[in-house]
């Protein structure tokens, strides 16, 4: 056991244990209730409004593992992964979004594509902006997020796209 806590964390420890002991019932909880509030957040026009997206995908991304995991009944109906990376987190990768939900997204997107739930063609585009965030000159929370989502990424990439990426990234890590 790990003294390193807080609330954050704490937080998600119970959901994650709930989701354990509930099964599908607390994720689809968890999952409506992470995506309203990003909805909303994104609606209201709230300066800090990014807080309750972040935490949203916060939420999101801890949970890829058991939202990847496939239902004997079909693909689940609350959450689409293919639509939360293209509609809800391509809006979050953007360069002029905070860098905290910047970063937050970058590798949210990264544990569900890792997972190869998707096409090739959103996995290579979200890498793509990863790279485009550790080469620029943008906030260390967003760089050192954006490490952590090509780490994930890079494995699936197609050799002949990643070679060319290899010395921007050397660049981009020595910044």
């Amino acid at each position: 056991e790990s003294f390193d806590i807080s609330v954050r964390l704490a937080a998600l420890n119970l959901i994650e244990e709930l989701v354990s002991c509930y099964g599908e019932v607390a994720l689809r909880c968890v999952c409506e209730s992470a995506t309203r509030m990003m909805h909303e957040a994104e609606q209201s026009g709230d300066a800090n409004g990014w807080r309750r997206r972040e935490a949203g995908v916060f939420v999101l991304g801890a949970l890829h593992e058991s939202l990847s995991q496939p239902l004997a009944s079909g693909p689940r109906e609350y959450f689409d992964v293919t639509n939360f990376l293209s509609k809800a987190l391509l809006n979050d990768v953007q360069p002029q979004v905070t860098p905290f939900l910047r970063g937050r997204a970058l590798v949210c997107a990264a544990n569900y594509t890792s997972n190869k739930q998707t096409s090739p063609e959103i996995s290579a585009h979200f890498f793509q902006l990863s790279v485009q965030t550790l080469v620029s000159a943008g906030p260390l929370p967003a760089r050192i997020c954006a490490c952590r989502a090509i780490a994930k990424l890079a494995p699936l990439q197609d050799p002949a796209t990643l070679g060319p990426c290899f010395e921007t990234l050397v660049q981009g890590i020595l910044i």
